[in-house]
């Protein structure tokens, strides 16, 4: 293993290059870009304490992605020796790196319902699979990023809020939580730290309507969505039900408020996230 420093604006790896080593985000944030027929596309980003590039190690394949310095960054990068001896086989890293893996893992099972659930090709070659490296974000029409008057530009969307009107069971206050970093993931508390994390835990008695790890907020191009985790009892964004008994896994948020309702309880589980 060796530290490397890369400047805001360096490319840390390219699209196509040969994937010889994984990295271990130590400082900084990094985004990761995907070339389409239309040019540059945002597929996602990385800040510290998230591995990347190891995939493409594992399997020996050229990166699906490039990834993109957005701050100075300090990363660990590791050969495949390295990346076994020094995080599979070390409990502190490991510890780190298995959330990551299992989070694609419910990604990939989305993936693989969802194309399952339309049976056409053509919704298999939709699907963005750069996320082998990173977070699994699909592709969303330009249109549906963000519903909007076409008079107010997508860089207009600035920021994004979960909130409650009341306080959650057992809480003594609403819940209003600027979103800053994304993805933001959302999910049930639980004994476990190795099988799920996430920013946002609920404390949700049995019988659970919440997953351990039931949604995400991402960032898409000037807009955000929300993206079901392969939960059980699936998320409805503005009365659109997703997840894996729905067509779809994925939910556009338009400007202003949005309601977010996870399992079947309204009543019990029922956010607005507010885009501004």
């Amino acid at each position: 293993m060796r530290t490397e420093k890369y400047s805001k604006g360096d490319v840390i790896t390219a699209e196509g290059d040969t994937s010889d080593s994984a990295f271990y985000l130590k400082s900084g944030s990094v985004e990761i870009l995907g070339n389409t027929a239309e040019g540059e596309r945002f597929l996602g980003e990385h800040s510290a304490g998230d591995f990347f590039g190891e995939m493409g190690l594992i399997l020996e394949a050229p990166r699906m992605a490039t990834v993109r310095a957005l701050k100075d960054v300090v990363v660990e990068v590791y050969d495949l020796e390295s990346f076994e001896l020094e995080v599979i086989n070390n409990p502190e890293k490991r510890a780190v790196y298995l959330p990551n893996l299992f989070e694609r893992m419910r990604l990939i099972c989305s993936l693989l319902r969802e194309s399952m659930t339309t049976g056409t090709k053509e919704a298999v070659d939709e699907t963005d699979f750069h996320g082998v490296e990173m977070p699994f974000l699909r592709p969303v029409v330009p249109s549906t990023i963000v519903s909007m008057d076409k008079d107010v530009p997508c860089e207009e969307v600035r920021s994004i809020r979960l909130k409650t009107r009341q306080p959650l069971r057992g809480a003594e206050k609403c819940v209003n939580i600027l979103i800053q970093r994304f993805p933001f993931y959302i999910g049930r508390t639980s004994n476990s730290k190795i099988l799920v994390e996430n920013d946002f835990y609920i404390d949700d008695p049995k019988p659970n309507k919440v997953s351990r790890g039931h949604c995400s907020i991402e960032q898409r191009a000037g807009g955000f969505i929300v993206r079901d985790r392969f939960s059980s009892l699936g998320t409805k964004v503005n009365g659109e039900q997703i997840g894996k008994d729905a067509h779809n896994f994925v939910a556009s948020l338009k400007l202003g408020e949005n309601e977010l309702v996870l399992g079947n309880a309204a009543d019990r589980y029922s956010f607005f996230l507010e885009v501004e």
